[in-house]
């Protein structure tokens, strides 16, 4: 089984009154870019991975957030197994939310550590204007992950 990774940027910026009328790093989701063969095309989506033998949903969504876009972050919790495509497989993945504090040092230069043959783009979007951007997007070709609109 898999995870999905919702991931939402904060800081300490970002959680006082003062910011409240400009769009802050906590109103920001971190999304992936990458090609997918299946299709012939660039996706967006929400990070994502397997779940290793040993590992929590939490656990295994930390590291693919660290894999595949640099941060590290807190899970704030998870659904339970939700079905990817029932009329033609069995394959499920389980969401699991996570909060990444922009403050913290290991967050200021995020790098990632992607797997041999693994290629993909971070893309942060901010989610009071996420339709419009997936709109965008998808005018210029990317294919937008359902879970995403």
């Amino acid at each position: 089984d898999g995870v999905l990774v919702i991931t939402t940027l904060k800081n300490a910026e970002s959680s006082s009154a003062s910011s409240s009328a400009s769009s802050s790093s906590s109103d920001q989701l971190i999304l992936v870019k990458q090609f997918r063969p299946a299709i012939n095309s660039y996706t967006l989506e929400f990070p994502a991975g397997l779940v290793d033998a040993g590992e929590t949903d939490e656990e295994a969504a930390l590291r693919e957030l660290k894999e595949e876009c640099g941060y590290v972050g807190i899970a704030t919790g998870k659904s339970f197994p939700l079905p990817l495509s029932p009329g033609m497989s069995n394959e499920s993945i389980t969401a699991v939310t996570i909060e990444v504090d922009l403050a913290l040092p290991e967050n200021q230069n995020p790098i990632q550590k992607l797997d041999e043959g693994e290629f993909c783009q971070v893309v942060k979007l901010a989610k009071k204007t996420l339709l419009a951007e997936l709109q965008r997007l998808a005018s210029e070709g990317v294919q937008v992950a359902c879970d995403l609109y």
